[in-house]
């Protein structure tokens, strides 16, 4: 993981984060199973008889495989904008860029600053989806979806982050 801030000045920063730069997994001897599966089960043999077949037939054994995770890349361009900021409540727009393997996105949105916790409401300006984020000292939320039209829905995040010291 590599994380890279740089505060510009009082009112634009950026933050670099990027996560699985190289990550392979190595898994050996792994279940493998080869085969069909059969859901009529049955068939009339040349005798007239009623005969059963086995639901699933082919093989088993163990492989070996080799994993590797996609680069995931966020960079954040945070500017503090004081004509919308009050004494109880701090804002920031916020744009990102995010890379996740090969796939690019960008968002635009705002954060909402209050007290010891934070809001967080982003766009994804291609699909028109929101991510939304909480966050506090000890705890962080996110909830974001890929399409409003959950039905049509193809990812869905759901993130929770609990922080404790001791």
């Amino acid at each position: 993981m590599i994380f890279f801030h740089w505060q510009v000045n009082n009112d634009l920063a950026f933050t670099l984060d990027i996560k699985d730069l190289y990550s392979q997994f190595n898994m050996k001897k792994l279940g493998y199973r080869e085969g069909t599966v059969d859901t009529d089960g049955t068939f009339i043999n040349s005798l007239g008889g009623k005969s059963y077949l086995p639901l699933y037939r082919g093989v088993a054994g163990s492989k070996d495989y080799q994993f590797d995770l996609p680069e995931n890349t966020n960079l954040f361009a945070h500017y503090q904008a004081e004509h919308i900021s009050t004494e109880s409540i701090a804002s920031r727009y916020i744009v990102r860029y995010k890379r996740q393997g090969e796939v690019n996105f960008y968002y635009a949105g705002v954060e909402l600053e209050f007290a010891a916790s934070s809001l967080m409401l982003m766009l994804d300006l291609e699909h028109l989806s929101p991510e939304l984020r909480y966050s506090n000292n000890w705890l962080d939320i996110v909830l974001a979806t890929d399409e409003l039209d959950l039905d049509k829905a193809m990812q869905f995040t759901l993130g929770l982050g609990v922080n404790y010291t001791f």
